[in-house]
């Protein structure tokens, strides 16, 4: 004998309400959360670029990132952004990849202000 698993259901009602409750949430603090090297590079890819066109080579902004403590080698900081771009290129603009876009951005605004502050 077999039992069947019946799935729960909910109402509009409900869902509406959580939509509101989910809308109320407080921002995640990010700013103390741990990055893989590529998740950083990711993350400073906008000023790497900016720095390739204002001259610089890869290997002078690989020596910047190691005076400032991330240590990368030039080879990988290379395999890094071309993943990225390779990433970027396929990812869809989607809710969700438009999301992760101006999530990025608001960190990096964030980061740009603490240090004005500081």
């Amino acid at each position: 004998m077999t039992t069947k698993m019946t799935r729960k259901k909910y109402t509009i009602e409900f869902i509406d309400g959580l939509k509101k409750e989910l809308a109320t949430l407080p921002p995640v603090e990010r700013k103390n959360k741990e990055l893989s090297g590529p998740g950083a590079i990711g993350l400073l890819t906008d000023e790497i670029n900016a720095l390739q066109n204002r001259g610089y080579t890869l290997e002078q902004i690989a020596e910047v990132l190691r005076e400032h403590r991330l240590d990368i080698a030039t080879p990988v900081l290379k395999n890094y952004l071309t993943r990225t771009k390779e990433m970027q290129k396929k990812l869809p603009v989607t809710k969700t990849t438009k999301s992760i876009v101006l999530t990025k951005k608001a960190i990096r605004t964030e980061q740009h202000q603490d240090s004005d502050n500081t």
